[in-house]
């Protein structure tokens, strides 16, 4: 009697208590805002490879952005064809890019992590004034390739593996693209290089061809098109787009 009194018992917890889901080791899903100018090719491309890896992606063109909301959003990121010279006044100046006022509150007054990329990303972080500069590197050849260090292991390992091979040099893109770089005299705290061009100085000298900027934004300065990018590249921009969601 007490063996099947037993059994009930263990019967009745298997129906109240319910079963523990696994942990997995997948990161959540990111929902994020892509901001691109009409007319351009790259976010349909962005977009297909960052629901491949996780992520609802909502397309935002850039004449909406000033009447848009971004509440939802984990990550907004700026395509660097969303913006181009089309101001005036002093090169690298809040006056010298076409983002408006309007544009840069609606995305500032989110209070959401960013994401800026290439020369349109420049454009809006000179709009904004964050503590370095972004500038067009005009003097160097095009690159694929970028020299990695001082990297959080998560973007190595989350939600995809990247190999880092000895030398410390990553193929990001299947043919030489303009680059965009961010700039400091020295030091500034906050203010992580990721990689830089393979061409030049080591990984400590004061251009990042990829970095962040605690609190603010993540930067990835290479203008190559994402239909471009290598495997390993894929993998990276996609660990780099989760980690900038962070911020």
């Amino acid at each position: 009697m007490r063996t099947v009194s037993l059994l009930l018992t263990l019967y009745l917890l298997l129906i109240v208590v319910p079963a523990c889901k696994k942990s997995g080791s997948t990161p959540p899903q990111k929902n994020i805002a892509y901001i691109y100018l009409a007319g351009t090719t790259d976010a349909e491309a962005f977009k297909t490879l960052l629901q491949a890896n996780g992520c609802a992606v909502t397309l935002v063109e850039k004449s909406n952005v000033a009447t848009a909301s971004f509440a939802a959003y984990d990550l907004i990121v700026i395509d660097d064809s969303s913006s181009n010279f089309g101001g005036t006044g002093t090169p690298y100046s809040s006056a010298f890019t076409n983002w408006s006022t309007a544009d840069s509150a609606a995305i500032q007054g989110a209070h959401k992590p960013l994401l800026l990329v290439g020369l349109g990303g420049m454009l809006y972080a000179n709009r904004i004034k964050g503590p370095v500069d972004l500038v067009t590197d005009m003097t160097s050849a095009p690159i694929d390739t970028v020299q990695v260090g001082g990297i959080p292991a998560s973007l190595f390992q989350s939600p995809l593996t990247v190999t880092i091979p000895a030398n410390d040099e990553l193929a990001l893109y299947t043919a030489p693209s303009e680059i965009v770089e961010m700039y400091y005299a020295a030091p500034v705290p906050g203010v992580s290089f990721i990689a830089r061009n393979n061409y030049t100085t080591p990984i400590t000298a004061t251009y990042g061809a990829i970095g962040t900027v605690a609190g603010q934004y993540g930067f990835w300065g290479p203008r190559g098109r994402t239909t471009t990018l290598t495997t390993t590249g894929q993998a990276l921009l996609v660990n780099f787009v989760f980690y900038c969601s962070g911020l």
